[in-house]
């Protein structure tokens, strides 16, 4: 389930919403749309989303994802999830602050470039 609403909210929304909205009656350029979009979906909606759960159930970020089984971990993964849903409003806001969404989508894609090493280093 996990990959799916992922899988959905880094391509298939930020896709779609963008075809929509590039078939209206005065197309923005095709980089300002998909720009606009990916960080609305990828970075806010799914940050947030992220975010609210590893506030609310830790252990679930701690030992299904990250693989440690460690309760003084969850607390860590709090903090993670205060971030989380700090970005992810950025994020969604920038859908109404469009000057928002360049440094919403660099902040996003940088914190979640880092993530990514830490989750592989974690692994190993």
């Amino acid at each position: 389930m996990y990959l799916v609403v992922v899988v959905a909210l880094m391509l298939v929304l930020p896709l779609t919403s963008s075809v929509i909205a590039l078939d209206g009656p005065a197309p923005e350029p095709v980089a300002a749309v998909l720009v606009r979009w990916f960080v609305f979906w990828g970075v806010g909606v799914r940050l947030l989303l992220a975010g609210v759960r590893q506030i609310v159930e830790p252990r679930y970020t701690a030992e299904e994802i990250l693989g440690i089984e460690s309760e003084p971990a969850h607390a860590v993964i709090r903090e993670l999830g205060f971030a989380n849903v700090a970005l992810g409003t950025v994020g969604m806001a920038s859908l109404f602050a469009r000057a928002w969404a360049e440094p919403a989508g660099l902040a996003g894609a940088a914190f979640g470039g880092l993530l990514a090493m830490l989750t592989v280093g974690v692994r190993r």
